[in-house]
């Protein structure tokens, strides 16, 4: 049962990768994904 549930999340998981991987809305996602995790490395640097 509880395996089911994962197994159709982790479906409606890739699904949704794809569909954000469509033309357009895939290099804007990129593009502001790179900058956070950008920004969250020199976040780090800057800590230690």
């Amino acid at each position: 049962m509880f395996q089911k549930q994962i197994f159709i999340i982790f479906l409606l998981f890739i699904l949704f990768l794809l569909l954000s991987k469509g033309p357009g809305g895939f290099s804007y996602n990129q593009s502001k994904d790179d900058g956070y995790i950008e920004k969250y490395f020199h976040k780090k640097e800057n800590q230690l």
